[in-house]
């Protein structure tokens, strides 16, 4: 029996189309299955405000001088998807201080790169980040004021990137509530924003840190 050349050209357009369907149907499902998706949290944990002590030296003969109280604030980084997310790097982009009225001034605009925790010498290198792992990143380290005949210096506080400039120093001084705006970034996710508040009291032990 001889086929119908109509029927056979609707088989081949039936199939195609549902071929098609299918194709761009399961994408959305694909794309899911194989995301990456990175986020920066906080808790009030110990995890996120951990003492520890400071060791200090003389910067001159890299003599050491003795120990000294410290907190690091830290953020965590974490990604909630499939894939292993690539080359992740922290940065602190804008530090502004509260004034009247709850508004905020920029006091620092820049985009300074911050520390991954425990990261040793690659504290400042791109990391990958598989999923469901947490890694920490210091962004602000508190220190007891320190007396020392070769160094010394009073309560401070100051954000954890590779080099504090002497300006930044001297516009954290005031007491105050400062807004740290962070930024993570990666080559195979969408960038991630995340603003922090320290309240600065002048002394050590009685700041406020949280990230709502």
């Amino acid at each position: 029996m001889q086929t119908d050349p109509w029927v056979e050209a609707a088989k081949i357009l039936a199939g195609g189309a549902v071929g098609f369907s299918v194709a761009v149907l399961s994408k959305p499902a694909t794309d899911w299955w194989y995301s990456t998706s990175a986020r920066v949290g906080f808790n009030d944990a110990s995890d996120c405000k951990a003492e520890t002590k400071f060791r200090e030296f003389n910067q001159n003969t890299g003599r050491f001088l003795g120990e000294n109280d410290a907190v690091y604030l830290r953020l965590f980084a974490t990604n909630t998807g499939r894939r292993t997310a690539k080359s992740c790097r922290c940065y602190i982009t804008q530090i502004a201080k509260q004034h009247e009225r709850d508004e905020y001034s920029t006091v620092f605009a820049d985009n300074a790169q911050l520390c991954w925790s425990l990261g040793g010498e690659e504290a400042f290198s791109a990391i990958d980040l598989p999923p469901d792992v947490i890694r920490y990143i210091d962004l602000i380290v508190v220190k007891k004021h320190f007396e020392h005949e070769e160094k010394k210096y009073k309560d401070q506080f100051y954000p954890g990137i590779a080099s504090v400039p002497l300006r930044i120093e001297k516009i954290l001084e005031p007491v105050g509530k400062y807004r740290f705006s962070i930024l993570l970034v990666g080559e195979n996710f969408k960038s991630v924003r995340r603003d922090a508040y320290f309240t600065w009291k002048g002394q050590w032990d009685t700041f406020n840190f949280e990230s709502p």
